[in-house]
Order: C-alpha cells, then structure tokens, then sequence
C-alpha cells in the first residue's frame, strides 16, 4: 500500500476507459496523496482466450490538455482466462490542475503458463487499533517443487464492488520448498479508507519458472 497511515484526498474528476474485447477495466479509483502525487488504481481482467501481459495507460486531462502521463504493469505481470489483477499508476510533480482522466490498457499474449499452485489456506481480517484493516492468511505450495519470490496480492471494494485500495507483500517466507506452509499479511494502512472497505479479494505471484522477456506485443 501507499498511504502511511495518512488520509488520501478523493479527487473530482470524470474518467473516459478506451475499450478492447480482450480486456475489461473493471473498476478505478482516484487520489491525491498527502505529499501531492496522484494514484490511479484500479482492477482489469482478461477477457482472452489466452494468457496476457498487460500495460496501463493514464492520462490527467484538462479539457483537451494533457496535464500527466503515467503507466503501469498490473500486479500480476501474466494474467490467465478469466483472472483479475489490480494496477497502480503514479503520477509524479502534477503541477497543473485537471478535471478528467482517460484509461487505455494494451496487452501482449505469453505462451508462459504462470505457476498456479500456491493455495491459500485461510484468511482473516480484523481492524487493529489504529483503525487499519489487516488481513492475515496462510498458504500453501501444493506441489513438490521448490517456489521462489512468492508475492501475495489484495484488492479491497467498497460497496458495489469499486476498487478502494490495494496492497502487495511478500509472504513469509517469500521462498518455499515442496508442500510448505506459510502466512501472509496485508494492510490498508488508511483509518478512511478501512472504514470504507466491504469485502477484499486475493491472489498470489510468483516468476517460477518463468522468463518474462517472451512477451509478443
């Protein structure tokens, strides 16, 4: 997560998404950080038949003038059919004012079947007395092979299912040999955003296995 503890501020500003068959932009959020930069986040999901690398684009527009430009990767570098990721696009030294933002994402097609056999086991959320919202889970490498670099990913909604917030961690420990356990832990280290949160969602990352250079764009 970004906040640290501190409060973003809700911007008001209309979006346009370009939209592809292959993908769905299927929620965004926008804010201002305390220490001026914008964060764009949101959540895609592939409509393909096929395995996807995908960027995100973001422009901050005032009228026709392009006040920022910011691009992404999502949190999962390779999205199978049907998965979701979330994304996060920072806006560094916007200086100008704008009153709109436009979303286009772009996608590559891997033949790289990503590892897929970490489980989560169990999860739970609790808020701690600073008024965060943490959830704690323990996972599982379900097969007899050693798995490195393991990053779990949550993606927290408030009502109507919109994207509020986002966090990415290493789980510990972040290397796992075959058929071992660990935990995870995630936070939205806001007290107005924790209060907002209706329900989270979770996924996991790991490169095992894989060489990310191969995508065909």
């Amino acid at each position: 997560m970004w906040f640290d503890n501190k409060d973003p501020e809700f911007l008001d500003a209309s979006s346009e998404t370009v939209p592809i068959p292959e993908l769905d932009i299927v929620s965004h959020r926008i804010y201002r950080h305390p220490s001026g930069m914008i964060y764009l986040i949101g959540e895609v999901k592939n409509r393909h038949e096929c395995n996807l690398s995908v960027e995100v684009n973001a422009y901050l527009l005032e009228g026709e003038q392009v006040r920022g430009f910011g691009w992404a990767s999502t949190l999962i570098p390779i999205l199978i059919p049907g998965q979701k990721s979330p994304f996060r696009v920072i806006f560094h030294n916007v200086k100008d004012s704008f009153n709109r933002y436009s979303i286009r994402v772009k996608f590559g097609v891997t033949k790289q079947n990503p590892f897929r056999e970490i489980k989560i086991l169990e999860h739970c959320f609790y808020v701690d007395d600073s008024g965060c919202f943490i959830v704690y889970g323990r996972l599982k490498n379900i097969s007899q092979n050693r798995v490195d670099l393991v990053k779990v990913i949550g993606a927290f909604y408030e009502k109507d299912n919109n994207i509020l917030a986002l966090d990415i961690k290493p789980s510990k420990p972040e290397s796992f040999e075959a058929y071992q356990e660990g935990d995870f832990r995630l936070t939205v280290p806001s007290r107005l955003l924790s209060a907002m949160v209706k329900s989270y969602s979770l996924d996991f990352w790991t490169p095992t296995g894989l060489s990310l250079f191969s995508i065909k764009w």
